[in-house]
């Protein structure tokens, strides 16, 4: 979706960030709209950041459960 909203002319993505007293990012939030759209619809993405500096314990994916996002390699079916 992202590279339609560049051939359509994308040349800023909005974001809005929320930061708490130290200011550390606490919220991300950026909104679209669809290519070829109207205006009445819209895609919207939050992220939610909390428990800064918690260690966890993290394993990589199978490799069969990956996909390259990178340069436009990812399939657009990925993301629909």
């Amino acid at each position: 979706m992202i590279r339609k909203q560049i051939e359509a002319g994308l040349r800023r993505l909005p974001i809005e960030l929320w930061l708490d007293d130290d200011d550390v990012v606490r919220r991300l939030e950026a909104s679209l709209v669809p290519p070829g759209g109207d205006g009445s619809s819209r895609l919207t993405l939050t992220f939610e950041f909390a428990a800064y500096g918690i260690a966890v314990a993290v394993e990589d994916p199978p490799t069969a459960e990956v996909v390259s996002a990178g340069k436009g390699d990812c399939p657009e079916t990925a993301f629909q």
